[in-house]
């Protein structure tokens, strides 16, 4: 990584050919993969966490969502939250590395 946290080379590149995260190759979708990898990784890679908290249950209940997933803001000021789907349906857990930060319920 450079001084600026960005990375060095074309790292999102090398990890659509390595294809160390998935069984199916980027080609097996059409693209579609391979889009949302190239997506993934302008969205997220050499970005820095600078807050970790859980989303209020005044939020999550104004998303009519029944959990609070955990969720972190990133440097550039955009949230990051776990949901259980791609519609939004409710929160989801984040699991990092072997352990899991779970969804909660209620204010407890």
């Amino acid at each position: 990584m450079s001084q600026d946290n960005q990375p060095q080379g074309d790292r999102e590149q090398d990890y659509i050919e390595d294809n160390k995260f998935s069984n199916y190759s980027v080609e097996d979708t059409n693209g579609l993969r391979a889009t949302w990898i190239k997506t993934a990784n302008k969205m997220l890679l050499g970005r820095k966490i600078v807050k970790v908290e859980y989303i209020p249950v005044k939020e999550t209940d104004d998303m009519m969502w029944e959990h609070q997933p955990v969720c972190f803001l990133l440097d550039n000021g955009k949230w990051v939250y776990p949901m259980a789907d791609d519609e939004g349906n409710d929160a989801g857990a984040l699991v990092v590395g072997q352990d899991m930060l779970p969804v909660l319920r209620g204010d407890k």
